[in-house]
């Protein structure tokens, strides 16, 4: 886990992007297209992912686990 921030991706190391869910606005799809947040989708569920790796485009960590 990097310190103050995401943890690594435990297939290939690399800072992951956190995956936000609802109804994208025009924000979210600017943030998305700038490589700072992964879109998830409208639907949210305790075991959706949290985060999405940049590199190997894993998933890991669940919304409803404890941070």
């Amino acid at each position: 886990m990097t310190e103050n921030g995401p943890p690594d991706c435990p297939r290939c190391g690399t800072e992951p992007l956190p995956v936000l869910y609802g109804l994208p606005g025009p924000e979210m799809f600017e943030a998305a297209e700038r490589g700072e947040i992964s879109l998830g989708g409208c639907e949210v569920y305790d075991d959706a992912p949290r985060w999405r790796c940049r590199g190997c485009g894993g998933e890991f960590g669940r919304l409803g686990d404890p941070r």
